[in-house]
């Protein structure tokens, strides 16, 4: 069972082959991005929403991600996601989201709200 405080951290290097991916699928000119596009730190939360917190059959409601400084290519990121409440009646499950990089610094803050269909509470 999901409880408030529940975390998971992912740590990512991106490097710049994966910026030039991202750059010929967004279809962008890979000398215009200094830094790791905003999009690739979000696909971090996305992975551990999916796959590990709440984990399968999680289903994204809403996001909403603060950008407050550039996430620099080559450097490890540590993105994390904590629960900051657990609704058991509607299976709804509020998030905090962060990245920060190898100093702690944070890049991103921000949040989720999912709805996770094992947490709900079927009992009346």
């Amino acid at each position: 069972m999901l409880e408030v405080g529940d975390f998971i951290e992912i740590h990512r290097k991106y490097t710049q082959d994966d910026i030039n991916g991202y750059c010929e699928l967004a279809d962008v000119d890979p000398a215009l991005i200094n830094s790791v596009p905003e999009p690739l730190i979000a696909a971090m939360y996305s992975d551990m929403l999916g796959t590990k917190l709440p984990g399968p059959g999680t289903m994204y409601m809403k996001q909403t991600s603060d950008y407050i400084a550039a996430a620099p290519i080559e450097v490890t990121l540590t993105a994390k996601v904590e629960v900051t409440k657990v609704r058991p009646k509607s299976g709804l499950v509020n998030l905090r989201t962060t990245c920060v990089d190898e100093s702690g610094k944070l890049l991103c803050d921000g949040g989720a709200l999912v709805l996770f269909p094992p947490c709900k509470n079927t009992e009346t």
